[in-house]
């Protein structure tokens, strides 16, 4: 991109859009490169469609700069195994990173945002 914007002259959009990938050095190896990303995308974590006779699970963790989240569902025949041998259909997962005054909270309000962040931005699921 660094390319294209030296090009157009800045990196605003109206003169960004002007400038044609080939004049600015896009070749063979840039769209193999650009085939192979479309490829890893295509193997990447593929969500479950929600199941209302599934159970749902939330878990979620957090650090002192990061939180993160997933909500899974199992069939209710799995529910009394250990939980690395239930059979976990993803549906959502959601990160952040803390910053300001939230960086400052301690661990526990951390893992509590986590909590209580997942549950407004997935309520649609957890009703």
């Amino acid at each position: 991109m660094e390319k294209v914007y030296e090009q157009a002259g800045g990196r605003k959009k109206n003169k960004v859009r002007k400038v044609l990938l080939r004049d600015a050095g896009w070749g063979d190896h840039e769209a193999g490169c650009l085939e192979q990303c479309k490829e890893a995308l295509k193997s990447t974590l593929q969500l479950a469609h929600p199941n209302p006779e599934k159970r749902l699970l939330v878990f979620t963790d957090a650090s002192d700069e990061h939180w993160w989240s997933a909500i899974t569902q199992i069939s209710p025949e799995t529910a009394d195994r250990e939980l690395s041998e239930q059979d976990h259909e993803p549906l959502l997962m959601l990160s952040g990173t803390f910053s300001g005054s939230a960086r400052r909270w301690a661990i526990v309000e951390n893992e509590v945002y986590a909590i209580i962040e997942t549950c407004r931005r997935a309520d649609y699921l957890l009703h």
